[in-house]
């Protein structure tokens, strides 16, 4: 009951062993508390009223925007995901970049660079940003302004991927993002996925250690 009222269409079976319903928990805990460690009775019945105002302008351009970069209804935007929709949808990339071109992000460092920045600061380190999160930045926070461009060669920069676990074969696309953003990927196979609940990582750890010291 709790879990529905709080987070509606997350399961609270999931909660300690999927790591988007967890974070999807965090930020809803950070959300109510303010930057404090606990949640107070006052806390919680300000954010039930809040979530029962009528949406303003902004809110309602906020979920917009929301919807058209969880292109798969997830609940939740990965990093991959919102290079792929500035990229796309010249909307999306002027509400999160105003004033930049986006369409070439991956092949130009510095639009690269700087939807990193703004992904960083919006999920606030976590892998995954989602819709409080995009309200809390856009309806309660100052704009954020990207980073410098970043004076790196990606050509210089390795990523040592483990492939099943980052979809090499069910999503391809990802890892071609990867590649065409300039990085030399190394793919690291032979093991099961280790995204599935209480994988035990132990029994491959020495296959991926010998493919990191070949990598």
């Amino acid at each position: 009951l709790i879990c529905s009222l709080l987070l509606p269409g997350v399961s609270s079976a999931s909660l300690m062993t999927d790591d988007a319903s967890f974070d999807a928990a965090d930020a809803l805990f950070d959300s109510i508390a303010g930057g404090k460690y606990h949640i107070r009775f006052a806390d919680l019945l300000a954010h039930f009223r809040k979530a029962s105002a009528p949406l303003s302008a902004r809110n309602c351009e906020v979920r917009s925007i929301y919807g058209l970069v969880d292109a798969d209804g997830s609940g939740s935007i990965s990093k991959l995901e919102l290079v792929a929709a500035v990229m796309r949808n010249a909307r999306v990339a002027e509400f999160f970049l105003p004033g930049i071109d986006a369409a070439n992000v991956l092949s130009d460092e510095d639009t690269f660079d700087a939807v990193n920045a703004v992904f960083e600061v919006i999920s606030g380190g976590k892998q995954r940003i989602y819709l409080q999160d995009l309200e809390d930045h856009f309806c309660h926070a100052a704009p954020v302004v990207p980073r410098a461009p970043s004076a790196a060669n990606r050509s210089r920069t390795r990523v040592f991927i483990i492939g099943p676990g980052f979809g090499q074969l069910l999503n391809p696309r990802q890892g071609a993002m990867v590649h065409q953003a300039g990085f030399q990927v190394y793919w690291c196979n032979g093991v099961p996925n280790p995204e599935r609940p209480n994988f035990n990582a132990n029994p491959y750890l020495e296959h991926v250690r010998r493919e990191i010291d070949v990598f």
